[in-house]
């Protein structure tokens, strides 16, 4: 079996696929988010948050990379799974282009604001962060992440990565999204 990054917008079901592919697979779990967080709060000079796009983007991929040939390197037996939307897709591309890793991506881009803004609601959790966000805070990062799936669905299709619209039916494609994958390996 490979390892695998799945990068992709937020809420387009890459935590989710993750973690499918450890129950089913037994792949380990790692989360950018974890960098993120490590790095901001170790580095701070660096400028490296959550909300800070542009440093993260730029400095974040090489980190990444590091990484995941070290722990590749340490555990040669273990499949990693390796899930975020901190980094770019062409970036990642040619960071692992000569590797054993495949690369997906997810997002949604057929889909309205308000359709996905039902959909949010619906599945909201009490601890979930737009809980507490009004409808149109809400829209507004919708508006963001349809827009950040359209670019990333477009760098994929410059880098030959495969981009999965998780619109509608999002469980469906996730299943199919497996089926493929161990399908290939």
């Amino acid at each position: 079996m490979k390892n695998i990054i799945i990068l992709g917008a937020a809420r387009s079901g890459k935590s989710t696929l993750a973690h499918m592919l450890h129950e089913k697979y037994n792949y380990s779990v790692i989360s950018i988010d974890s960098f993120v967080s490590a790095l901001r709060d170790a580095f701070p000079d660096l400028g490296i948050t959550h909300s800070n796009t542009e440093n993260k983007f730029k400095l974040l991929p090489h980190f990444v990379y590091s990484y995941m040939k070290k722990i590749i390197k340490e555990y040669p037996n273990e499949n990693f799974v390796l899930e975020g939307w901190h980094v770019f897709p062409s970036d990642i591309y040619k960071l692992f282009y000569n590797e054993n890793i495949e690369i997906i991506c997810l997002g949604y881009t057929k889909i309205s604001c308000d359709e996905a803004l039902k959909l949010v609601r619906i599945n909201e959790k009490s601890n979930s962060y737009t809980k507490s966000m009004s409808d149109d805070k809400v829209r507004e990062l919708i508006s963001n992440h349809i827009q950040y799936s359209k670019i990333l669905n477009e760098q994929c299709r410059n880098n030959n990565i495969k981009y999965y619209d998780t619109s509608f039916n999002r469980n469906n494609v996730l299943n199919d999204i497996l089926k493929e994958l161990f399908y290939l390996t």
